[in-house]
């Protein structure tokens, strides 16, 4: 029996073989669910740290050598860093290279012996793939599933936010200036097809989305008013549009990172991950490394740096060629 079919089967287990099933049995906060997960993301989490800026918690790094090099989120860092090692230990850090693309810092601190990470590859990493993310705490700081695997980000961008429902996707909220404002879509609009392909719910539509690039026209059926009609609405960029789902989801009661686009290449998980627990590593259900979390962009939406790019990634942020401006 392989590693993944264990783990689902110890959830299941755990879940089944006791009392009979209530209503929330089958959450991901459930203590006999995360178990499992808990013991998959245990290994790595002494390389693990707390990155604070001026003594407030800003996000998490990950160890990357055992001589004090450490791995995490550039953006929202300012002032004086510290880093708090799993044992306890505190030490400043020395902010020695900058990737703004990635959105990706290397620091150094005065630690030695540390135990570091091996970084393993997202591209086995398929849709509805279980993933992990390491924490500080007792347990995962979050668990989730892959909803669209390692591509580029092109940032072919629609403008809406929609979810499933028994009549298909339905719109719940359109961006002003987006592409679907100006193909007249309006919200309670049920998107049935993208290119003739049917359309399961919001994931499914992300994923067909990332096979364009912004200036690509597509040919939407849709059903208004209880009629199906096809529009065909040129796609934009994230930036062009604005990201209008953060206001409407944060009254949801979603905090969201401040860097949400404007990243190269990702790997998008459903695990609803704080921001300031971004900079950690993302585990499959082996316990390989397949990426460093970077960014809460949606309610149900985290994205992370793909695991393959980051070693040569620290080889340039060592070599001095990246050094921070300021």
């Amino acid at each position: 029996m392989s590693r993944y079919a264990s783990i689902v089967w110890i959830v299941v287990a755990a879940l089944t073989n006791s009392a009979p099933a209530q209503t929330g049995d089958y959450l991901r906060s459930n203590p006999k669910f995360v178990q499992p997960f808990r013991d998959i993301e245990r290994p790595h989490s002494a390389s693990v740290v707390r990155i604070q800026c001026d003594g407030k918690d800003i996000c998490l790094g990950t160890i990357v050598a055992a001589d004090g090099w450490i791995l995490t989120k550039v953006h929202d860092l300012a002032g004086k860093i510290v880093c708090k090692l799993n044992d306890g230990r505190v030490f400043e850090a020395r902010l020695v290279g900058v990737h703004e693309q990635h959105d990706l810092a290397l620091l150094q601190v005065t630690a030695k012996v540390l135990q570091a990470v091996r970084f393993g590859d997202s591209r086995n990493a398929k849709a509805g793939a279980w993933v992990v993310s390491v924490g500080l705490g007792t347990g995962p700081a979050a668990i989730g599933v892959v909803s669209v695997p390692t591509r580029k980000v092109h940032e072919a961008y629609l403008g809406v936010l929609a979810d499933a429902s028994p009549k298909g996707l339905i719109i719940l909220n359109i961006g002003k200036n987006s592409a679907a404002l100006k193909a007249g879509l309006q919200p309670k609009d049920i998107i049935l097809s993208v290119n003739n392909q049917k359309v399961g719910d919001s994931d499914h539509l992300q994923q067909l989305l990332a096979e364009h690039n912004p200036g690509d026209t597509i040919t939407l059926r849709i059903r208004c008013g209880g009629k199906e009609q096809e529009v065909t609405p040129v796609l934009q960029s994230r930036e062009q549009v604005g990201d209008f789902r953060s206001e409407f989801q944060n009254r949801l009661g979603s905090d969201l990172s401040n860097r949400r686009s404007g990243y190269a290449q990702i790997l998008q998980h459903d695990s609803v991950l704080k921001p300031s627990d971004c900079g950690g590593p993302l585990v499959d259900l082996q316990g390989r490394i397949i990426g460093i979390n970077i960014s809460r962009t949606g309610r149900v939406e985290s994205w992370a740096i793909p695991a393959e790019i980051i070693p040569p990634l620290i080889v340039e942020l060592k070599s001095g060629r990246l050094a921070p401006k300021n």
